[in-house]
């Protein structure tokens, strides 16, 4: 599955995403952060909401420490929703995670007509396929998408390895 997602083609981005978050409003090409890779989490939590989706926020819980990973890898990490920010923050320091998040109100960042999915949430909201990237889960995104001034990284990756557990093969 890891090879066939890494031969998963490079999509350039011409459309102006722009996203609020901390630092203020950012375009896509910001969320990058330097790095040749983004890796976007589509955390359902829209306008409406009062708390982030429970599968959501139960994934969420594990992303602090998967950040300095990914970071150290080439890859930037973000989750983006559509609530306000100042909801994301209240919910982010709540739940006392300190991992990048952007939103995407009002804009249509996240959600476009070609880029829809047709499942639903439990709450009416459609789950979408952020930027033309698959999902997998809730949000995850099992396509690579650069930005128009980036390009893909030189960095080899590494062939997934198998290793024999008791009479379990493990990935």
């Amino acid at each position: 599955m890891a090879r066939r997602r890494q031969e998963l083609p490079w999509v350039a981005i011409d459309k102006a995403y722009r996203f609020d978050t901390e630092e203020g409003s950012v375009s896509l090409a910001d969320l990058f952060k330097g790095r040749s890779q983004l890796l976007v989490y589509h955390f359902m939590f829209g306008p409406d909401y009062k708390v982030g989706c429970p599968s959501c926020s139960s994934i969420a819980d594990s992303f602090n420490g998967v950040v300095v990973h990914l970071e150290n890898h080439d890859v930037a990490f973000s989750a983006v929703s559509r609530a306000p920010l100042a909801k994301l923050q209240a919910y982010k320091q709540r739940m006392s995670w300190t991992f990048p998040w952007a939103s995407s109100f009002p804009a249509t960042s996240t959600t476009t007509s070609a880029s829809r999915s047709p499942r639903s949430s439990s709450r009416g909201e459609t789950s979408p396929t952020t930027i033309g990237a698959r999902r997998r889960s809730c949000g995850a995104l099992s396509r690579r998408v650069v930005a128009s001034e980036r390009r893909p990284s030189s960095r080899p990756h590494a062939e997934p390895t198998r290793r024999r557990t008791g009479a379990i093969d493990r990935a």
